[in-house]
Parts: structure tokens; sequence; C-alpha cells
């Protein structure tokens, strides 16, 4: 599997964990009472708990992988970047939804 499909996935779960948090923080008043909606964010609140946690080692990883590279591959450089303030968006998130879960 190469960086940049690896770079995709995970993207697209940040996308996914950041926008359930801003759908959430604009309509939680409409879906609270649905009596299911609390297992779902805490659902999406662990797998942002573990997205965080593995993407650490993930991107630690990914970056000594393209900037070690003999011929640096600017695509890859450019998705670790974007990568990285994703993160921090995910990061952001989950305490955000750490928040509005009741354990």
């Amino acid at each position: 599997m190469n960086l940049a499909k690896i770079f995709k996935i995970q993207l697209s779960v940040y996308a996914f964990i950041i926008l359930f948090a801003i759908q959430h923080s604009f309509f939680k008043n409409y879906f609270y009472l649905w009596m299911y909606y609390e297992n779902i964010i805490l659902g999406v609140f662990i797998v942002s708990v573990i997205a965080v946690l593995g993407s650490i080692i993930l991107l630690i990883s990914e970056s000594i992988v393209s900037i070690n590279r003999e011929k640096q591959i600017s695509a890859e450089i450019a998705w670790l970047l974007v990568s990285i303030l994703a993160y921090y968006g995910v990061i952001a998130s989950s305490l955000y939804l750490s928040t509005q879960c009741r354990l």
C-alpha cells in the first residue's frame, strides 16, 4: 500500500469525525429526542480517540518516510501537511465530543 492511499484513507476518517462534530454542534437540540443518539456520539468519540492515538504513530512514520527519500515527491509532502492540519481538527472534535458524552 503506497503512502498516497494511506493519506486518503486517513483523511477520510478525519473528515468523518470533524464533519460529525460540526453537524452535532449545529443540530444537537434536534437529535437528543432520538434515544440511540447518545450511543452514536459515544461510538464516534471512541473512533476519534482511536484515530488520535493511532495517528501519532502513523504521522511520524509517514513523515520520516516522506522526508528522508532521495527523490522527494511534493504531492506526498502536501498530503502530509494536510493530514497534520486535519489531525489538529480531529483532536478539537474529539475534545468537543468528549464533553457531549455521558459516561
